[in-house]
Parts: structure tokens; sequence; C-alpha cells
């Protein structure tokens, strides 16, 4: 095994909302059928509009009701690490193996949450949030690299790095990871939410309930008996 790319929320994180549904109800919008979120997300899924797009409508509704900055560091505060995560990073990057975040979240929070630890990681791809001189939210910059994008981003590090899909696992939770299967890469499901994770086209394994990450680390060995780097459980 020669890369590992993980998501962020739910996959090395737990007890916490997804981001964006944290920022919605914080803003005081319902996340329920026909509410605005559900309209909005139901539009996009539904390729309506793009992944951009629904960053700069949500914006808009995020700027009405006064999202500054100090939620977003609500969030941060709130946000745990799984146990055993920093650990296992350790082992991996010292087994010689790069290591990437790819996610929908945003990335102040991402390298918030990890902080000394982000040393470890070769890239962290997620969304930007830009506030005004007032700390008031006034940009949402959209990630190339969400839902569909998943596979574009894994497909990218497979060239950059001059390895096969084969060496690449990818590591999530949920159905926006779910198009990584396509780059041809491991897929291993931690603690699944709203995923097929009995589909093994998709997820090649999956640990329903996993307390600590180091849980990982057998399946990671056995993607990885064939290859020059190899993870010791």
């Amino acid at each position: 095994m020669r890369a590992i790319v993980f998501d962020f929320d739910g996959t090395i994180t737990y007890e916490n909302k997804n981001v964006w549904k944290w920022l919605w109800q914080k803003a005081g919008y319902d996340l329920g059928e026909g509410s605005i979120f559900q309209n909005l997300y139901s539009k996009y899924m539904n390729k309506e509009f793009s992944y951009k797009k629904w960053c700069d409508i949500t914006c808009n509704y995020f700027k009405q009701k006064g999202i500054n900055k100090k939620d977003l560091l609500e969030y941060i505060s709130k946000t745990k690490i799984l146990p055993g995560f920093v650990e296992t990073v350790k082992l991996l990057r010292a087994s010689g193996i790069k290591l990437f975040i790819l996610s929908g979240n945003i990335l102040e929070c991402i390298k918030t949450v990890l902080g000394e630890n982000v040393k470890y990681f070769d890239d962290i791809m997620a969304n930007g949030f830009i506030f005004d001189k007032n700390e008031n939210l006034d940009k949402i910059v959209a990630t190339d690299y969400e839902h569909e994008g998943k596979a574009k981003y894994v497909n990218k590090v497979i060239k950059n790095l001059g390895i096969s899909p084969e060496e690449l696992t990818f590591i999530g939770n949920s159905k926006n990871d779910e198009w990584v299967y396509l780059t041809g890469c491991n897929t291993l499901c931690i603690n699944p939410d709203e995923t097929e994770y009995k589909n093994k086209l998709k997820w090649n394994y999956c640990i329903e309930k996993a307390n600590d990450f180091r849980e990982v680390l057998p399946y990671l060995a056995k993607l990885s008996k064939n290859s020059d780097k190899e993870v010791s459980a």
C-alpha cells in the first residue's frame, strides 16, 4: 500500500453532526421534509445545479442569519477525533505511506481539530469559509472534489504518485464517499451512515461499529499484504 485517503466527518470524527447540517440548524433552519435544506439538497442530488451553486445558495442563507466565525469555532469545539486515530496515522506515516484527507467539511475546521497532527498529511482537500473584517461569513469556496468529485481527487492522487489504484485505500463512511469505488482503489467503510455499506462493489470492507480507529489496521494489513509498504496490525 502506497497511499491512504481519509474522509473526515463521521470517519475520523464521532459524536457530532455533519458540519453543514449543524450550521443550517445553528442558523435557525429546519432540516426536516419539505425544508429549505432538504429541497436544496434534493435539487443538487438531482443535478439541477452544481455543488458550487449549492455552496453559493447556502452561503446566502447563512449570511441572512448572521453565521460568523464564532459559530464555526463552536462547531470545532464540539468535534471529537475517534480514539486511536492519531496513533494509527503515526504508524502509517512511519511505514512510508502517503496520507490525505478528502472532505466536504471546512478546511479551517479540519486543520484546527487535527492541530499539530496536520503535519502527517500530504494534502487536505475541503471547502473554505471566508469571513469579512467583522468575522461574518462572506463567501464559501466550494471544493471541486465532493460527491462524484471524490473519485476525481483519488484518481489525481494515483496519477501524481505514479501508483496503481490497488496501491491506494480510501476510508470513508457515507453516501458521498461511494463514488470512490469507480477509481478501482480499495475501499473501507467505518461507522457507516446513509451508505450501502454491505454493497461489496462500493465497499471492500466495512467496520459497522468502531470505537477505536486502530480497528482499521487488520483490514489495512490485508489490503497491503502484497505491497512493499506493509502495515502492521
